[in-house]
């Protein structure tokens, strides 16, 4: 213990100073490592990141996430790349590229950020399960929501908003409140 105690007392300014510099050169380097490591030499353009934060300073800046977007979308274009925390992400905007990652090429991208992780029977939904299950599930649901059965179910959901309609403008011409349950 003596030692270790003359050795920190014995040694000089300079060289605390390197070891202090050093571990903050480690931490920042480590902030932005998996961000360069996918993301670094992408071509897309993009805000640079914080270490360790990402763009999440800027949600704070622009007044909420969805004015972040907003503005990120005028300033780099429909698509482009940013980073939440550390974890890299390219943002879409085009609704042309969204329609064709989303409908057209789905297989090629089963797994979503998992951002809750619920207990069963809830973590196999089609947004929150992961490879097999999500494409055994999505298999299942794709014939259900084809444009034909979705016109069919057009008639049904405008017959009971017009019944919904109606209900609501008998209420405010009576004045009368409405309990739900």
């Amino acid at each position: 213990m003596e030692s270790m105690a003359e050795f920190i007392l014995s040694s000089n300014v300079y060289m605390w100073f390197a070891l202090v510099l050093g571990i903050l050169v480690f931490i920042y380097w480590q902030g932005l490592q998996r961000y360069n490591s996918i993301l670094g030499d992408c071509p897309l353009p993009g805000p640079k990141p914080w270490p360790w934060l990402g763009s999440l300073p800027d949600v704070l800046r622009y007044g909420g996430m969805h004015r972040m977007f907003l503005n990120y979308f005028h300033k780099y274009g429909r698509v482009h790349k940013m980073c939440f925390g550390r974890t890299p992400v390219i943002v879409v905007s085009d609704p042309e590229i969204v329609k064709q990652i989303m409908v057209k090429e789905f297989w090629k991208f089963p797994n979503r950020p998992p951002f809750i992780k619920p207990n069963p029977p809830l973590s196999s939904g089609l947004f929150i399960s992961r490879d097999k299950t999500w494409k055994r599930i999505r298999n299942t649901l794709t014939p259900t929501f084809t444009a034909t059965k979705l016109k069919q179910i057009v008639p049904i959901i405008d017959e009971a908003s017009q019944k919904l309609s109606g209900k609501m403008k008998t209420f405010s011409e009576t004045g009368k409140h409405v309990l739900l349950e």
